[in-house]
């Protein structure tokens, strides 16, 4: 590559452009999901100064919850993965303020999964996508993912549905209960959420 060309962002840029050529030949852009990624978006952005932004809210009692029980990160202690929950919703939803509403989407992940189809209608328009109900039909291609087989992707092998809807509830113990709803509780509120 020609010096002039050598950057950090390009040489992100071509090792997602491999993978997804790799794994779906006719992809012309890629993504990148991480809850980690909310606390860098401002790095992220000089880096990708046109690029887009999706902010998938999900109640944070399910996913501290969730955390724990995956067992797979480092967050495994309830009040850390909580915390960090909130900690992630809040840069992101400041970043988001911040940038043009063109380059930043906010969706409910309970609307996502009890209205599939409008919720990603939604986001195929805001990438500048043409939609197709295969979209939802994601299960059919998830062999081609290398890490598809892990426990905590189990349910990339069905469609969309809201079974993860307040799993919070049958995850933890009563006390858990009242101690991620008083840690979170504020954030919860602020976000529309109800709290016991």
């Amino acid at each position: 590559m020609p010096e002039r060309e050598r950057s950090l962002a390009k040489l992100i840029d071509l090792f997602y452009m491999y993978y997804a050529q790799e794994k779906k030949p006719e992809a012309t852009g890629w993504g990148d999901k991480s809850i980690g990624n909310a606390l860098f978006v401002s790095r992220i952005d000089e880096l990708y100064p046109n690029a887009r932004y999706i902010l998938i809210i999900r109640d944070g009692r399910d996913v501290a919850a969730s955390h724990v029980a995956a067992d797979t990160i480092l967050h495994t202690n309830l009040e850390i993965a909580a915390k960090y929950w909130s900690k992630s919703v809040t840069a992101a939803r400041n970043f988001g303020a911040k940038i043009d509403n063109s380059r930043f989407l906010e969706i409910s992940y309970e609307d996502l999964v009890q209205q599939p189809e409008p919720v990603v209608q939604r986001l195929y328009q805001f990438l500048d996508l043409d939609y197709t109900p295969t979209a939802l039909q994601f299960w059919n291609n998830v062999d081609s993912l290398a890490d598809a087989n892990r426990e905590i992707h189990k349910n990339l092998r069905k469609p969309i549905n809201d079974n993860s809807i307040g799993k919070w509830r049958q995850q933890l113990n009563q006390e858990e209960q009242t101690f991620v709803q008083n840690v979170l509780k504020d954030k919860l509120i602020e976000l529309n959420y109800t709290v016991d």
